[in-house]
């Protein structure tokens, strides 16, 4: 076999694992895209009605997320069950909402925490951008995204068998009212008893513009240079350092814990009725997620 034979060979062989890591990949990718697609639509379908926070169309987006994590191989956090039932007061009524948590113990010395609140603002209300409209607001961006996202995020950990930590996939209630969820977690003595090494909260992650394909983060406790993040993205996805973005993990940030926030931003269709679930980037999406689990496992 001359020499020349012996390069055409090598170079077919080198084209062919290429050739098949590229369908690999676009297999992956699509498997992704419709696992994120089919929890989008159904949370923010007419049937969920806009997920007001201590609704009963609230409660029902919970049990599908319960139902979600069982079928993915989570665990219950709260003892036997996914739900923790809680009260809270707004505009001098009170309502009963719930956390949803699934948990993956490693027996690890420490756990990392996933939050994405599920509720919305049903028909809007005073918290509508759609002023004078009293319609459903779907909130697909806000937060089905942040939902399916840690969803996905919880297959493929599980998936990944990574040991390192164990990790809680906190989903939760009546945050546009007054982040009630995320504060309430901080009765449940099962909670109490957690060694937290990392807060990460999903909100608003299925817009990535695809022209400046720019994430905003910000965190607190500790700092994390946007070039780590970036790095972990094979897409070209950049991280811009943020400040004072508010959400669940403010209430961790403040008993001292590190906490991470990623968000695409706020958008026209913010609080509006044209928050629908044909507007979401979905490959922008699982990069997202991509990004992140290669950042908590690698």
């Amino acid at each position: 076999m001359d020499v020349c034979y012996k390069l055409v060979i090598k170079s077919a062989i080198v084209l062919i694992i290429s050739l098949h890591s590229l369908i690999t990949y676009a297999q992956s990718f699509e498997k992704d895209s419709i696992f994120l697609n089919k929890h989008i639509l159904f949370l923010s379908s007419e049937n969920m009605a806009g997920r007001e926070g201590g609704s009963s169309d609230e409660r029902l987006a919970a049990e599908y997320i319960s139902s979600s994590l069982k079928s993915i191989g989570i665990k219950p956090f709260f003892c036997k069950s996914y739900l923790h039932k809680f009260s809270f007061t707004y505009d001098l009524q009170t309502f009963s909402s719930q956390n949803v948590a699934g948990f993956i113990n490693n027996k690890a010395d420490s756990t990392i925490i996933i939050i994405s609140h599920y509720d919305h603002i049903g028909n809007g209300g005073k918290l509508s951008k759609s002023y004078g409209k009293i319609e459903i607001h779907p909130g697909a961006d806000d937060n089905c995204s942040g939902v399916a996202a840690n969803l996905l995020l919880a297959q493929k950990i599980i998936e990944s068998k990574n040991k390192e930590f164990n990790y809680l996939f906190l989903f939760t209630g009546a945050h546009e009212k007054g982040l009630f969820g995320a504060q309430e977690l901080f009765e449940v003595r099962r909670f109490t008893n957690l060694k937290i090494s990392l807060v990460i909260n999903f909100d608003m992650i299925g817009r990535l513009d695809e022209t400046t394909n720019m994430i905003i983060f910000e965190t607190q406790n500790f700092e994390l240079s946007p070039d780590i993040l970036t790095k972990y993205s094979e897409n070209s996805i950049e991280f811009q350092n943020k400040k004072n973005l508010v959400g669940d993990q403010t209430k961790f940030a403040k008993k001292g814990f590190k906490t991470l926030i990623i968000s695409t931003g706020i958008h026209d269709d913010y609080h509006k009725i044209s928050d629908t679930a044909e507007k979401i980037n979905y490959r922008g999406l699982v990069n997202i997620v991509e990004t992140i689990d290669k950042f908590l496992t690698h």
